[in-house]
This record gives structure tokens, C-alpha cells and sequence, in this order.
């Protein structure tokens, strides 16, 4: 699993799960599933339960 923080304050993290393969010095990740996330804020109510935002990458 690979994270990559919001650019902004109150942005969504980027979670990026994969498998990896190493090659030499190298290291390369064949993505497997991603999602944007970040906290709820206390007013919203989303519609998945689990008490978060979040936005399933689309493409």
C-alpha cells in the first residue's frame, strides 16, 4: 500500500494498493485499487456508513 497526503489542508489522501516487484535496484508497483479519502466532516452523513469521505478514483 502506497499513501500520498492531501495537497491541501482538509484535501483527500491518495491510497494506492498494489503488488510490488523488485528488479536490480529498482522496485516497481503493478496498481491493483486506489481510493481518495479523508475524514468526514461532522455534518456530513455518508452514504457508505463507515464515517468517511470517501471518492473511488474513476478511469
Amino acid at each position: 500500500t502506497l499513501v500520498w497526503p492531501p495537497r491541501e489542508p482538509g484535501g483527500y489522501t491518495l491510497i494506492v494498493d498494489g503488488a510490488a516487484s523488485a528488479s536490480g535496484d529498482g522496485l516497481s508497483i503493478q496498481p491493483t485499487g486506489a481510493v481518495l479519502h479523508r475524514p468526514a466532516t461532522p455534518s456530513v452523513c455518508p452514504a457508505s456508513g463507515c464515517g468517511d469521505d470517501c471518492d473511488p478514483p474513476r478511469g
